[in-house]
């Protein structure tokens, strides 16, 4: 039965449109994406969600190291620095994470009385494609031209 209501067809243009980005975020997702979706907003909105869903899926893998060098923090090796140098590069990184809402907590353990990092870990480790600095913890960012990127969080 063909449609006649030109508005019926914007309709069904958007739910196929809907319909292709819900697969193509289960495809990038490989198939481990869970949702629920409610069928009380407009169509609009869920065309806005599931293209920004696709959209961060796509987006590049970062790390919070590479978002402060791209902002401009200069990250010298720490063995060239004094510790004083040391300390306020050390306290610059803290705000400049903060700015990004990004926190350190760390953790003394009672035993040995070492640092831990919430995550248990005690070093870095070497497992991001990224930054050879960063763990594997998932998070989020967001750089300074708007776009959205995945990022590991430093330790």
């Amino acid at each position: 039965m063909p449609v006649e209501d030109p508005k019926d067809l914007e309709r069904v243009d958007r739910e196929i449109r809907i319909n292709e980005l819900q697969e193509e975020a289960s495809e990038l997702t490989v198939g481990k994406m869970h949702g629920w979706e409610s069928d009380n907003y407009p169509p609009e909105i869920a065309e806005s969600f599931w293209q920004k869903v696709v959209d961060y899926e796509k987006a590049p893998r970062t790390c919070h190291l590479e978002q402060l060098v791209i902002a401009g923090v200069d990250m010298p090796p720490a063995e060239s620095m004094t510790d004083e140098m040391l300390s306020a590069k050390l306290w610059e990184v803290i705000h400049r994470l903060a700015e990004r809402r990004v926190f350190i907590t760390i953790r003394i353990t009672s035993a040995n009385a070492s640092s831990t990092f919430t995550c248990g870990r005690r070093a870095c480790v070497k497992r991001s494609r990224t930054c050879p600095m960063m763990s594997t913890h998932p998070g989020r960012s967001t750089s300074s031209e708007g776009a959205a990127r995945r990022t590991s969080i430093c330790t």
